[in-house]
Parts: structure tokens; C-alpha cells; sequence
């Protein structure tokens, strides 16, 4: 998923304060808005009410992502990731780290959640990831010893009028 929506504050990218883009204080960073906290509700309930088993829950540190990922409630502790997290760590490698994270994921019954943000640094940027969204998923399927493989893009208000 790309995180909900948010268009509460702006990200300080040049900010000096410590981990400012883990913080909820739209002052420092950008904020899921009341939209996005209802579309990201109404994502966790269309899950559960078509039965859709969720194992693992990861997001990147913004506190956009990862309070979109805890508002869908699957009933587990979100995971963040360095590796899922925009600009401030390794960017040059955050498709990469992205899709590895993926590919590394257990192919069991239970599936695999992952809120992130949408576009990358490298050229050119890989699709679908780039064009996400607020709130709509990329979906991809495990193969052993293969890369995860994209299946198709889910909008958010497809998925939000099955709750």
C-alpha cells in the first residue's frame, strides 16, 4: 500500500531535529489528513470481511505510513523498516530494498502488508510502485527463487467499498 491519504503539514527534509520525519507533529512531517484515517479504516475491514489472512504488517518510519498500517488493524504489531522508509536513509536503494523486503517474505497462507511511499529517485522509476495512490496497493505473488511478481493495483476506493 501506499499510505492514506495526507496533506496535514509538510515533510522538513532539511530539518535538523533528530528522526523529525518519525515524528506525528505536522509540523515536522507530513499527516495522514481525516480522509486518509477513513480510508485507511475502511482498507482493515474490507480485509477482514473477505477473510484475507494477514500474517506480517511493515511500514516505513513516517508516521504517516505506520499509522495507516496500525489504523487498517490486522491485529498485529506493525514492523517499520529502514529499508520501506523515504529519503533519509539509503534512497538511491529504496526500490531495491523494497522489492527485497518483499521477495524475502515467508510463502505461507498468510499475506504480507507493506505501507509505503510512492515514487523513487532512480531513473527510470519503476512502475507500479511510482504511481500509487494514497491508499491504493500493489499486489504481487511469491514463486520460489523468484522475485516477487506484480499481479495488479488495487485503488483504494475499490477496496474501501467492500467494507
Amino acid at each position: 500500500f501506499r499510505h492514506a491519504a495526507a496533506d496535514v503539514g509538510a515533510d522538513l527534509l532539511g530539518s535538523t531535529q533528530p528522526d523529525w520525519w518519525k515524528s506525528c507533529d505536522s509540523k515536522l512531517a507530513r499527516q495522514l489528513n481525516d480522509q486518509g484515517k477513513t480510508d485507511a479504516a475502511d482498507i482493515g475491514k474490507a480485509f477482514r470481511n473477505l477473510q484475507i489472512p494477514v500474517g506480517r504488517v511493515f511500514a516505513s518510519e513516517y508516521c504517516r505510513c505506520y499509522t495507516s498500517a496500525d489504523l487498517m488493524n490486522f491485529g498485529m504489531t506493525t514492523t517499520q523498516s529502514k529499508d520501506l522508509t523515504y529519503y533519509v536513509y539509503d534512497e538511491p536503494n529504496r526500490y531495491a530494498n523494497t522489492m527485497k523486503l518483499a521477495t524475502a517474505q515467508p510463502i505461507d497462507a498468510q499475506n504480507s502488508v507493506m505501507v509505503i511511499h510512492a515514487g523513487f529517485t532512480i531513473t527510470p522509476t519503476p512502475a507500479p510502485l511510482n504511481s500509487l495512490a494514497w491508499g491504493d496497493a500493489a499486489v504481487f505473488k511469491l514463486a520460489v527463487g523468484q522475485p516477487a511478481a506484480y499481479v495488479t493495483t488495487i485503488k483504494v476506493k475499490e477496496r474501501t467499498e467492500l467494507k
